[in-house]
Parts: C-alpha cells; structure tokens; sequence
C-alpha cells in the first residue's frame, strides 16, 4: 500500500457522494379540492339560469291564463246574445235605398261598408228543412271607429240560388246587446236558420247570413251546409 494513500479511501469517490442529496426545490403537494370548491361556480350559475327560467314560465302563464283587465273595453268579454224571433220585413238589397230613408220605422239597407267582419260557427252542418237549425255568429269589430247598435240593426239569411230579396229581415236582440263595439271588439250572436221549401236539397249548400241596417255598417258571411228533408 502506498504511503499516501488512506485505508478505505477510493479516488474515484467524492466524499459528498456518501450522504444522499435531496432536490434543491420541491413543490408543495396541494391537497386536491373538494366537489364543493370544485363544482360550486358552475352549480351557482346553473342554479341561477334554472330559476330565471321558472320565474319567466311562471310570469307568462299567469299573464296568459289571467283575465283580461276589465278596466280595458277592447277586452271586456261579452256574453252571447240570444236569438230574437222577430221578424221586421223583407227586404231588397239589390235595389238599396237612400242612407236617410226607414221602411216601417227600420232602417232600409244601404251600400256595403266593411267596418264589421262576420264570422260563422256552426257546430253541425247537416240541417233539415222545416226544423230550427242552430249556429252563430262572431261580429268583430275591425275599423278604427265605434260601431253602434243603434237604431237596432237588422238582419237576413238565405240559400245561395234563391231570391234573396224574398228572405224576410229579422231583428237582433238589442235589448241585451251593448250600445256600440269599440274597435277591436267582438259579440256573438246566437243564431236559428228554418229552411224552407224553396230552399235546394242536397250537400254543399252555400248559406248567406247578411247585416243590412243600420245603414252605415254591414256585414256577410257564408258557410257550406247540407240541407236535407
């Protein structure tokens, strides 16, 4: 052994090799988050838009299945009026006569004026001849000014192929109905057509239902009914 050499020493060793180095750094395990810390911003924010979108549902049926605000006149509901048997008189639309002039105390029918759209609702269109066929009719409304009712106006109905001025005038039942329909607003009129022996047998039969005083408004409407015997 040489002299300068130490016993157990190695050469090809550094001594600060025997003593285990740690890293220079190290990070800070974080512990992991919970579901709470995790999931709480997105919840909050989903819980918000869920509620938002209940309150508008909420909001919007109310508002749809509410009444109407009876402080509205356009809006107040009108109940239906009842047919009046009364006849008045026949009468000739072809031939109209001046907007001043009455026939017994009636007014006499003059030019068409669309301030009044008719609507008609028959619930069975199979009608017999001689029997009381029952329907209605939707007046609304649809000009920008108020439509009267009075003097009370009359009315007509009629086969398409027969003689509408042999169709007698009926009056409306005035005595229940409202003074005037604001624009807008809309009445229905419970309604008997009788067919007659004049009238033709058979489907697609085009009944006509006519407003024809007072002489500043009126209306028609038509629908197809089957009229047998």
């Amino acid at each position: 052994m040489k002299r300068w050499r130490e016993r157990n020493y190695d050469p090809n060793q550094d001594p600060r090799d025997e003593a285990p180095q740690g890293p220079l750094w190290v990070e800070p395990i974080a512990p992991p988050r919970s579901n709470r810390s995790r999931y709480g911003l997105p919840i909050l924010i989903a819980g918000f838009l869920v509620v938002a979108f209940v309150v508008a549902m909420v909001t919007r049926f109310a508002t749809y299945f509410s009444p109407d605000n009876p402080n509205d006149p356009t809006n107040a509901p009108l109940a239906p009026v009842a047919w009046l048997d009364t006849r008045v008189l026949p009468g000739d639309l072809a031939s109209p006569t001046p907007a001043a002039s009455q026939v017994d105390g009636v007014p006499a029918p003059s030019r068409f004026i669309q301030s009044l759209q008719a609507t008609l609702v028959i619930d069975n269109t199979t009608w017999f001849r001689g029997s009381d066929n029952h329907f209605t009719v939707e007046l609304t409304n649809t000009s920008q000014d108020y439509v009267s009712f009075s003097p009370c106006p009359v009315y007509r109905m009629y086969i398409t192929g027969t003689d509408p001025t042999a169709a007698p005038m009926w009056q409306l039942n005035c005595n229940v109905m409202p003074q005037e329909l604001v624009p807008g607003q809309s009445i229905d009129l419970q309604m008997v057509y009788r067919p007659t022996v004049a009238d033709p047998l058979g489907p697609n039969q085009q009944f006509v239902w006519q407003w024809v005083s007072p002489d500043d408004v009126q209306a028609m409407a038509s629908a197809t009914v089957y009229i047998t015997a």
